[in-house]
């Protein structure tokens, strides 16, 4: 069953879509840019942009009852593949441990004239179950 997921820790979506969606276990997040979901304003500059996108990624998630640990695959969108390292540095301080498969794309442009936008998908998993 198809179940749709929200969160006021983030921002509410800009158009005709859910924040999340979950079916069979499996999340699909939305793309997320660096709203801030109390003011509705991007953030100021691409690092503070990519603090907020991994802060409403964690929130939707939360909303679940889950965590950045389960994610698995994660999409990026940037303005400009200059930003690759300043993103990942943000990025990385959030992940941890966590290393899911990932790609990093450039684009002409993004909502709101955002720099980044992050989309991702996580599963819902026993952490007792051996994957191995």
């Amino acid at each position: 069953m198809k179940k749709i997921l929200e969160s006021s820790n983030a921002p509410k979506p800009l158009g005709h879509y859910s924040q999340a969606v979950e079916i069979n276990n499996t999340i699909y997040l939305s793309g997320q840019i660096g709203l801030n979901p109390n003011t509705n304003y991007l953030a100021i500059n691409l690092a503070a942009e990519a603090e907020q996108v991994m802060k409403n990624i964690k929130a939707v998630l939360e909303s679940a009852s889950l965590s950045l640990d389960n994610i698995v695959k994660v999409t990026i969108y940037l303005k400009d593949m200059e930003y690759f390292q300043k993103f990942n540095e943000v990025y990385a301080s959030f992940m941890k441990d966590n290393h899911p498969a990932r790609s990093c794309i450039a684009v002409a442009g993004l909502p709101k004239d955002a720099n980044v936008e992050v989309d991702v998908i996580a599963v819902r998993f026993d952490e007792n179950e051996d994957f191995n």
